[in-house]
């Protein structure tokens, strides 16, 4: 969330946050350790004193301790009042027995010297040196006789309370330091994150101008060799090489008009000779063919009594091949009136169209018997002429192919196929092998025998483009004697 908000925020006030918190943060360790240090320092140092100071008395105390002297040992206690962090103070002997007790806190008569008073802590006869407890230092030191033998200890409480004032008084002061350092920091990086902001603003506001008034020749300046220097230079690298694509661009878009105009004028060029090239098929191939077959057909009427088998045989073929040719002829040329035919594109029901085509099959082929299935309606959306050429071609190819099989079955279908509609028509009839299919939708591309079934390889190849034309795709699967099906799609938006 935070990372998230930092990066909202300019450039330049991030250096100068970036440098506040790392100076903040720093003066604030150093000033922590330093009053650390100076709290344990101050310790230590305390524990030095009242050892040195413990060890005078216990050495003044030694007498009274070892002939039971109360007196002398209040004597000695007393003389502790000069130090005024010292809380209290006790001597016991080595057997347990209270000698003297002071407190600073409480006044004791003289006559009550070697009994404990009220509410005084004597822990003289603990085993610790030195304690800190809370708001106090504990500290216990024996009292030896003749600096060997051990008769007793002094037991002495200081307070801590000059401790904690001068630990506060350094915490105050350490941070008014560093809120001090923390305010110059903000100044003087004020100033500093210029030096290393201001390449990036420049930077950044010579990139919106190029973007916004779309000037590609700006660059941005810099006399700088450091990282922000080579970035200054590289953005400029880049610039050049924009500059150079966008002019090469600039300049094909001006001669793109003239060559859209040259290219459509060749392509009309072209349109012109391919429609005189269709006119010189249909009007100067068929006649002579019409001839061909005319005269033979006359040849073999008038005179085919005085022809032998082989030569009426002869004449025969040369009518076949002439009215095949003429089959061809017109396949082309419907082949080329598909390719250039105007499109009308509309709702158009398949499952109608084929019941058309199906019933004209049944009437030319009344004794082939064939189950045709389809749903009541398979709506699509393209050419209706082109489209019924279609499923002529399909159910006509499906007719021919089942003629031979014993139960002829023909279906037509339609299914979805991740929201694309694929349409279907199948058969059981002779199908094909699969490792000839890429041959399958070429022009005079057979995959079968004419002695077996009769074509001239144009139909799929005229199916082909017009699926194209729709912007879909086809393609076919099948088995040998076990049928085939075709399948197909249409996308008449995608189409011209």
């Amino acid at each position: 969330m935070m990372n998230a908000s930092l990066k909202n925020i300019p450039v330049k006030q991030q250096l100068i946050l970036m440098i506040c918190v790392i100076s903040f943060i720093s003066l604030l360790m150093a000033s922590s350790a330093f009053v650390l240090y100076d709290r344990y320092a101050y310790k230590q140092h305390l524990v030095n004193e009242v050892t040195m100071l413990a060890r005078v008395i216990a050495s003044h105390s030694a007498n009274a301790v070892a002939y039971n002297d109360v007196y002398e040992a209040r004597t000695n206690l007393e003389t502790l009042g000069i130090d005024a962090s010292l809380v209290s103070a006790c001597i016991k002997a080595e057997g347990g027995q209270l000698m003297s007790m002071y407190s600073r806190q409480h006044y004791q008569p003289i006559e009550d010297a070697g009994k404990p008073i009220p509410g005084v802590v004597c822990l003289a006869d603990q085993n610790f040196i030195s304690r800190f407890d809370g708001e106090y230092l504990d500290l216990i030191q024996p009292v030896l006789w003749e600096e060997t033998q051990k008769i007793g200890q002094l037991h002495l409480r200081i307070s801590m309370d000059e401790l904690n004032r001068r630990f506060t008084a350094f915490t105050v002061v350490m941070l008014l330091i560093v809120l001090m350092v923390s305010m110059v920091s903000i100044a003087l990086s004020s100033k500093i994150q210029a030096f290393i902001s201001a390449p990036l603003l420049m930077l950044a506001q010579t990139a919106n101008t190029i973007n916004r008034f779309k000037d590609y020749s700006l660059r941005a300046r810099t006399d700088r060799q450091d990282e922000l220097g080579q970035l200054v230079q590289a953005f400029n690298g880049m610039l050049d090489t924009i500059e150079l694509q966008n002019r090469a661009l600039l300049h094909a878009n001006e001669h793109l008009e003239d060559e859209v105009q040259s290219r459509t004028s060749e392509l009309r060029a072209t349109n012109r000779e391919l429609e005189a090239f269709t006119y010189s098929v249909s009007h100067d191939l068929r006649s002579p063919l019409r001839s061909v077959d005319g005269f033979s057909a006359a040849l073999l009427e008038d005179c085919g009594d005085k022809l032998d088998p082989a030569g009426r045989d002869y004449i025969a073929r040369i009518r076949a091949a002439s009215q095949r040719m003429g089959n061809l002829i017109d396949s082309l040329l419907h082949l080329s009136r598909v390719s250039r035919q105007d499109m009308k594109h509309a709702s158009v029901d398949l499952a109608e169209l084929a019941d058309e085509i199906v019933e004209g099959l049944c009437s030319s082929h009344p004794g082939m018997h064939v189950e045709y299935i389809a749903p009541e309606s398979i709506i699509a959306h393209g050419d209706r002429d082109l489209l019924r050429i279609v499923l002529e071609n399909l159910l006509g190819n499906a007719w021919k192919y089942t003629a031979k099989t014993e139960n002829p079955r023909i279906e037509l279908s339609a299914y979805d196929r991740a929201g694309e509609t694929v349409y279907c028509v199948r058969d059981n009839g002779a199908g094909f092998d699969m490792k000839y299919v890429d041959k399958l939708f070429g022009p005079f591309q057979r995959l079968h025998r004419d002695q077996e079934f009769e074509g001239l390889g144009i139909g799929l190849a005229t199916v082909a483009r017009i699926i194209h034309r729709h912007g879909g795709e086809i393609w076919a699967e099948a088995q040998l004697d076990k049928g085939a099906a075709f399948y197909f799609t249409l996308q008449p938006s995608n189409t011209n």
